[in-house]
């Protein structure tokens, strides 16, 4: 007797808020590794990062089975708050299936919510498949540049500043979690500023440098130095700045002269205006 073969069950795509529990970061975590593997964090590590205020994560579902993610957190600019799409993963089995798009499209409506109107996702220029996914979800790119980084590979400080200069570190009024420098010369006059935003994500905690100006190179070279300094004494693992593509090519290369590695070519991906 022949049987009728059973349908085939699909189960649905969704996507939901993460879970602030073990077994949902675990969860996270292993799609991660899958995906991306930029973390080094454990699950319980990453629970007690994701429990700080103004991080968020969506994740992809496959019936229950968790297939992809999107972390984001909250930041400032000169412009006002901004929400900064920082990691997008889809394990390899269920890429080309518009998860990433959904998935982006949660974080800019949560962000929205939370009154965040404005949102930006940082993506090297050879990466078709999430520029292909940003700009699904409404994204346009508003700039490109070169990612500089300085990996700390010690806490040691280091002298840096000429004799009588100064770089005054001042917490911001509208964001507690960065910091106002100002580089001064032995004169007192200024010479350069900059924010330091303190950025701790599931793949690294560092200063993270906007709002660059300086007046010359060598007082630009300084402030890069003082946010490594200042990342010293707080333990963290590395400073970085996206440098505009064509702007002040000499500050630029004084910065790689301090030990700065340019990582790539990127493209800014903002919310449309």
């Amino acid at each position: 007797m022949n049987e009728t073969p059973s349908p085939e069950v699909i189960t649905p795509l969704t996507v939901r808020p993460l879970r602030l529990d073990l077994a949902d970061v675990a969860a996270l975590m292993a799609v991660e590794r899958a995906s991306l593997n930029d973390s080094h964090y454990s699950p319980e590590q990453a629970l007690k990062l994701l429990r700080r205020p103004g991080r968020w994560v969506h994740l992809a579902c496959d019936g229950q089975a968790v297939v992809g993610f999107c972390f984001s957190f909250a930041t400032r600019d000169a412009q006002g708050p901004r929400l900064e799409i920082d990691m997008l993963g889809v394990v390899p089995s269920h890429r080309r299936r518009g998860l990433a798009t959904r998935l982006i499209g949660a974080a800019l409506a949560d962000g929205r919510e939370r009154r965040i109107p404005r949102a930006r996702g940082v993506v090297a220029r050879d990466n078709v498949g999430s520029h292909r996914a940003f700009r699904a979800a409404g994204m346009v790119v508003g700039g490109q540049a070169d990612l500089l980084v300085y990996d700390l590979l010690g806490a040691e400080p280091q002298p840096f500043l000429p004799a009588g200069w100064t770089c005054s570190e001042e917490p911001t009024a509208d964001d507690p979690g960065s910091v106002q420098a100002t580089l001064r010369d032995g004169s007192g006059v200024a010479r350069g500023s900059a924010r330091w935003l303190h950025v701790r994500t599931l793949s690294y905690s560092g200063i993270w440098i906007e709002d660059l100006w300086a007046n010359d190179p060598e007082s630009s070279a300084l402030l890069s130095r003082a946010a490594v300094e200042r990342a010293k004494r707080e333990g963290l693992d590395e400073t970085g700045i996206l440098w505009p593509k064509g702007r002040d090519e000499a500050s630029r290369l004084a910065w790689l002269r301090q030990g700065y590695e340019r990582i790539g070519d990127y493209d800014l991906l903002e919310t449309a205006p």
